[in-house]
């Protein structure tokens, strides 16, 4: 299951592709999908298709596409303070990003039939405590995992808010896992060829939608010999130490004050720590040459409308376009050129004389374009940022490369921040032992 969506060359351009297909709707979800790696949970090896919407398997380890874990989040509506249990918690990623969200107060449980991917689970969960470079945005729920099969539960187990089941359940077990679903809860779960949201309305009342056609390996049902014994127990819900809370307050105190301080420089930094701009032919291109399923009549029809030499023109036209973009840059390159030689006094007369509203312009732009004063060059750097807004604090790279028209992933522009680890920081400067510094950041190398 999964090929909905174009492959990415890192995680942050595989969640731009979720965003742009509308797997991904909401900021709070694309946040938790932009600071949990999917390639950190791919074996080494097997990374070359980390960032394809593509299901991943190896023996015990199991990953599902990101469409699907993304409609998956999107549906469960998931709050800081819920209960939520994953059934088939495999590598841990789905459970890491619902941890974000959860916050201090929430509960989150895993049920998983192999203890080697358990295993596998808990040393990615502390490698991303140690080393995610987003870990401290959030107050994270940690992930609780228990070997077993979620069909061998007892009938009085606890109910959960959310609960997501990553196989595909036998029809005759569809009562038994609802069950466990609170009354306002929400379950989703793969049941025949489609991924269904339950909510539970009352003890015998639910509100079904059919989310998307799916295609999940069916759940390990027990032997019928081993149905009345032997029960899966959850792990346990234990209140979190006297300790544990004052971190938590502690970090959110922090976190409050940074954001009072930075303002809407440090929240912009929650959201993207890379911004690309690739051309806008490419993109153009690519919407253009995506294939689109229709009926084979309706196909030849349309195919039957486009004559070689349309086909033709519609090139002449595009390589034209492109040719007069060129000469237009070159104009601008050049009149800034010029603009330079006449310098007095180490500005340009043109420059001079711009009004007060083109120096608001050039505030955090490149020096190149400061230097000219042209209003050509201005006019294109607010195309550039028009995307999003403009982070002038941290350092910047530009990646160098071949940025031809030709070359379906060309960059035109890319800048990327190097965002600074605020949290620590202020953590480094507290007048506290240095034990219970390393404690108020979870013991993180980085």
């Amino acid at each position: 299951m999964g090929g909905a969506v174009s492959a990415g060359e890192d995680n942050d351009d595989l969640v731009d592709n979720l965003k742009e297909a509308d797997y991904i709707k909401t900021p709070l979800i694309e946040r938790v999908f932009r600071a949990v790696d999917r390639g950190r949970y791919y074996l080494d090896g097997h990374k070359d298709a980390a960032y394809r919407d593509t299901a991943w398997k190896h023996g015990a380890l199991h990953l599902s596409a990101p469409c699907i874990y993304s409609e998956v989040m999107e549906n469960l509506v998931f709050q800081p303070g819920v209960s939520f249990l994953n059934i088939g918690s495999g590598t841990g990623y789905l459970s890491t990003m619902v941890g974000l969200v959860l916050g201090a107060n929430g509960i989150n449980h895993g049920i998983e039939l192999h203890q080697e991917a358990i295993d596998y689970a808990m040393k990615k969960l502390d490698e991303y405590k140690r080393e995610a470079e987003h870990f401290d945005d959030f107050e994270f729920c940690e992930p609780k995992y228990i070997e077993g099969n979620c069909l061998h539960l007892p009938p009085d187990t606890r109910r959960y808010d959310r609960i997501y089941c990553g196989a595909a359940c036998p029809p005759e077990y569809e009562t038994f896992l609802k069950m466990f679903v609170n009354i306002g809860g929400l379950l989703v779960m793969p049941l025949g060829d489609q991924l269904i949201q339950y909510k539970r309305v009352s003890e015998t009342q639910w509100e079904t939608k059919n989310i998307l056609p799916v295609s999940f390996a069916t759940l390990v049902v027990p032997e019928s010999n081993q149905l009345d014994s032997n029960y899966v127990k959850l792990p346990e819900l234990n209140p979190l130490s006297l300790q544990e809370l004052c971190r938590f307050k502690i970090r959110a105190k922090i976190r409050e004050k940074l954001c009072e301080e930075h303002s809407d420089e440090y929240l912009q930094q929650h959201y993207r720590v890379k911004k690309r701009k690739k051309k806008e032919k490419t993109r153009k291109n690519l919407r253009n040459n995506r294939i689109r399923v229709v009926p084979i009549d309706i196909g030849m029809v349309i195919l039957g409308t486009f004559s070689e030499f349309e086909r033709e023109a519609a090139e002449a036209a595009e390589l034209a376009e492109a040719a007069e973009e060129e000469a237009a840059v070159t104009e601008v390159v050049e009149s800034a050129e010029h603009s330079d030689a006449e310098e007095v006094g180490g500005y340009s007369s043109s420059f001079s004389a711009s009004s007060s509203k083109d120096a608001d312009r050039l505030e955090g732009r490149p020096q190149d374009c400061v230097a000219s004063g042209s209003d050509a060059c201005l006019t294109k750097m607010d195309e550039f940022h028009a995307e999003g807004p403009y982070v002038p604090f941290g350092k910047t790279e530009k990646p160098t490369g071949s940025d031809s028209d030709d070359e379906m992933d060309s960059v035109d522009e890319a800048t990327v921040f190097k965002r600074p680890n605020y949290i620590r920081d202020r953590v480094q400067q507290l007048p506290v032992p240095p034990a219970l510094k390393q404690y108020l950041l979870y013991y993180r190398s980085k």
